[in-house]
């Protein structure tokens, strides 16, 4: 099944269009959204911001896919510098350049949303067969043919201090291995969102178009009227029954505050879920290919605030997140083959920070850790750690700017001194959550305060960040608000 898309570059001047939903966003919350309201027979028109980039068009240089299709052309971060945040701009969204993991939301943060934030209608038995759709949708499979060397390295500190460790589902068919799937899938492998919902979407009558930009959502009153887009070489005004958000929990809030929407908690709890991990490094030298990204994980910490999962990525892309400078920084680069990986995702809850753009009209994204948040920061560096010594390490590089290495026999206890601060430390997020939360800027029906017909439909939603990769969550809950939206408008 193949994709077609309106470039939105051969619309010169303004040109008007009407339907009964318009989606605004094409990634994990605006695909599946599209799919269940055209599916349910209603006119939908997606407008997706950035580009449509076909799998041929991926040349597997790092750099020039994160200036092509990341947001910011990479360089999104937070205020302090503390957390640098990367999402997708194109067609598909981030589901483009993820790592193609697939987790549901955990039973217990879904009952978390019930019983502390009054959401209605997501218990765990309700969003199961959901769930279950949603991996049919992207071909979620256990990884078992592309275990990376340096993951089997690793995999042997799980299996030393008995913790337990699972091949992880990956949302792709035919893998080929090529370990660029942060850069977009130049053989059409990965199941983001434009080789899998996106075309199911327009072939059951969804039209979409690319670099079209929403800046100004049109209303009267509370009754939503429709959205107008910036494209490169006019406008698309498109008139609507009803407008779902879905730019992501940085983008879906800014849009709001610019259009005096949602109320004073627009921005507010953003969770990132940092990243961070400990590099071992081993007397084995090892292949980087064919390898999956993320070969398997470990819940064995769910309990103390983090998931851990076991990665790879080019050297190209890995080299920044190096510590030290000069001629040490260069030499443990020069010994990347001698590396394993292993991240750990830390649960950010409740979200510390605020997305607003300041007095110049500019984005800023505030976010600091909490004492609590640092504490789990802290028992993910030592964790990580012990599976690396456990699995053999000779040396292990802590998550910092300045270079300090661990070897066997060394007091760990180094680690509770560590500084943690925006200075000090690097972390990078691939899962920002909670800027449009259930129950506080919208409904259960995810409908916006205030208004009659203005829905959000992606990750701002979460309440609390979901400690687990956000592709599948996102795409549950989008599917599950959509089929709603749709019952109501049929």
């Amino acid at each position: 099944m193949t994709l077609s898309v309106i470039g939105g570059s051969s619309i010169i001047g303004v040109t008007r269009r009407s339907c009964d939903v318009v989606v605004v966003g094409s990634g994990g919350g605006g695909a599946p959204t599209a799919l269940e309201l055209a599916s349910a027979g209603l006119d939908v028109i997606i407008l997706e911001a950035g580009p449509w980039v076909k799998p041929e068009e991926f040349s597997q240089r790092v750099l020039d896919s994160v200036r092509r299709v990341y947001v910011d052309k990479g360089g999104q971060q937070t205020a302090n510098g503390l957390v640098a945040i990367l999402q997708g701009s194109c067609v598909g969204g981030s589901t483009v350049v993820n790592a193609e993991v697939c987790f549901p939301i955990p039973d217990h943060v879904l009952s978390e949303w019930s019983r502390d934030y009054g959401v209605r209608g997501m218990d765990p038995a309700t969003m199961a067969p959901v769930f279950d759709e949603v991996m049919t949708h992207i071909n979620a499979t256990t990884n078992t043919e592309h275990y990376m060397n340096a993951g089997k390295l690793v995999r042997a500190g799980f299996d030393a201090l008995g913790l337990d460790a699972q091949p992880a589902k990956r949302s792709v068919k035919g893998c080929k291995g090529c370990n660029y799937c942060f850069f977009g899938c130049a053989y059409g492998c990965k199941q983001s969102m434009d080789q899998s919902y996106l075309p199911r979407a327009v072939a059951a009558g969804a039209t979409l178009y690319d670099e079209a930009r929403v800046e100004t959502i049109d209303r009267d009153g509370g009754l939503v009227r429709g959205v107008t887009a910036r494209t490169p070489y006019g406008s698309l005004k498109v008139e609507a029954s009803a407008v779902v958000l879905a730019c992501g929990a940085i983008a879906t809030p800014l849009l709001l505050q610019d259009n005096g929407l949602g109320g004073p908690k627009v921005g507010h709890h953003l969770a990132l879920h940092p990243v961070l991990g400990p590099f071992g490094f081993y007397d084995e030298e090892h292949d980087q290919s064919p390898n999956a990204m993320i070969p398997f994980y470990s819940k064995a910490y769910e309990q103390e605030g983090f998931l851990l999962e076991v990665f790879s990525t080019p050297l190209e892309f890995f080299a920044p997140f190096v510590p030290g400078f000069g001629a040490e920084h260069r030499a443990l680069v020069r010994d990347m083959k001698r590396y394993g990986g292993v991240g750990a995702i830390v649960r950010d809850s409740p979200g510390p920070g605020r997305v607003y753009r300041n007095k110049k009209g500019r984005k800023v994204i505030d976010y600091d850790f909490t004492p609590d948040i640092v504490a789990r920061v802290r028992r993910a560096i030592r964790r990580v750690t012990e599976i690396h010594f456990a699995a053999g390490a000779r040396k292990v590089v802590l998550p910092t700017l300045d270079l300090q290495m661990l070897t066997p026999g060394d007091d760990l206890s180094i680690i509770d001194r560590l500084r943690i601060g925006a200075a000090d430390t690097n972390y990078v997020s691939y899962h920002p959550q909670g800027t449009a939360r259930m129950g506080e800027v919208t409904d259960s029906d995810a409908r916006v305060n205030g208004t009659d017909n203005l829905y959000v439909m992606d990750t701002s939603l979460f309440p609390t960040p979901v400690g687990v990769n956000t592709q599948v969550p996102v795409m549950g809950v989008a599917t599950h608000m959509a089929r709603k939206l749709a019952a109501r408008m049929r």
